[in-house]
Formats: C-alpha cells, sequence, structure tokens
C-alpha cells in the first residue's frame, strides 16, 4: 500500500486514497489474512468499550470512513499496522477509538508516579507541536469520563506547565521528538510501560 501511494505521488498523481476497496487492500497485504471490513460502517458494530462508543456519538461520529474501518479492527486485535489517508478522513479517530478503548478494558496500569516523573503506557509521536494540539484536543473528547489523562509535550513553548502536568501522571503523551528527548533526560518521563 505505502509503496504504491509513494510512486503515485512521485508521478505527482491524484490517488484516491478514501476508496479503496477491500479487494485493493488485500493486494497489497500481500497473502495475510485481512479482516472483512466492507460490512462494517457503524462504531456501534464493533468491540469497543461502552464509554468511548458514548464520546465518539457526542462528537457526533455516526458513520465510519474507509481508513477508520480498515484500521480499527486490526488495532483492536492488538497488530502494528499503516494507515495512510488524506487530510479529514478520520485517521486520529481511527487509532485513538481501539486504544482508549483497549487500554480501559485491559484496566490502565496504576500509575508509577514518583514524585518528579511520569509513566505513561501510551506515546503518540508527532513532527509539528500544531499536529500534537489537533491530537490532543480530539483525544481529550475521546478519553471523557474515563479517568485516562492525556498529556501533551513540544517545544516552542515554557517547560514548566509541562513538566508539572507530567508530575501529575500521565496514561498518554503525545509529543515532538526533540522535547520528549528533553523530558526522558531529565527524568520527568519513562517509557518503560508503553504499550
Amino acid at each position: 500500500l505505502f509503496k504504491e501511494h509513494i510512486e503515485a505521488l512521485s508521478r505527482k498523481e491524484k490517488f484516491n486514497f478514501t476508496n479503496l476497496s477491500q479487494e485493493t487492500i488485500k493486494i497489497y497485504y500481500k497473502d495475510k489474512e485481512v479482516p472483512d471490513t466492507s460490512s462494517i460502517t457503524s462504531f456501534l458494530k464493533l468491540p469497543l468499550h461502552k464509554q468511548v462508543i458514548d464520546n465518539l456519538t457526542k462528537m457526533q461520529y455516526d458513520l465510519m470512513t474507509p481508513i477508520q474501518r480498515t484500521i480499527i479492527p486490526y488495532v483492536l486485535e492488538g497488530k502494528d499496522c499503516l494507515g495512510c489517508a488524506q487530510t479529514g478522513s478520520g485517521k486520529t479517530i481511527a487509532f485513538l477509538a481501539p486504544i482508549v478503548s483497549l487500554m480501559l478494558k485491559e484496566v490502565c496500569p496504576k500509575q508509577k508516579i514518583t514524585r518528579y516523573s511520569s509513566y505513561p503506557v501510551c506515546l503518540i509521536l508527532v513532527p509539528t507541536r500544531e499536529l500534537a494540539e489537533q491530537i490532543y484536543k480530539e483525544a481529550r473528547k475521546v478519553i471523557h469520563k474515563t479517568g485516562i489523562v492525556v498529556t501533551k509535550v513540544y517545544g516552542g513553548v515554557a517547560n514548566d506547565s509541562q513538566i508539572r502536568e507530567l508530575k501529575q501522571g500521565s496514561d498518554i503523551v503525545i509529543g515532538t521528538p526533540g522535547r520528549l528527548i528533553d523530558h526522558i533526560k531529565n527524568g520527568k518521563l519513562f517509557l518503560n510501560m508503553i504499550k
């Protein structure tokens, strides 16, 4: 899937990522078993945690997009996957909803919060602070009333507020590489419990 996208982009062709058929997806997965997601149209048909479904309903997500139909079953099965889709096609919800659902079903391990550090169980690595902010806003909606704590860390702003949030503990950390490395080196953030 990824190779074909790169080839299409290098030829500067428009490639419609949102309308990939199940047959096309199978070709790119080679001989690996691909779940048939063509019949899944609603989040209600997925084995997501009830609170996640309630939050998605409040966000007025009714019908699933192709990237969500394709990716969410894999993430729920605990498989690694790579998804590529256009801006605004629902990628953030495609990975956030199943991750939060799995965290709730497996009961988040108790935070090993020391006086100066945090041990999250999920890390979302992003290239820019704008994207970190965007994902953070969506994450806050998905985790509403779950007890899960999300923190954002990125450069270009003062460290103090980020350190304060990390000291209070965090289950999900969204961050840019540079600032994450700073917090790890300073002993404010540990990735030992990342799943």
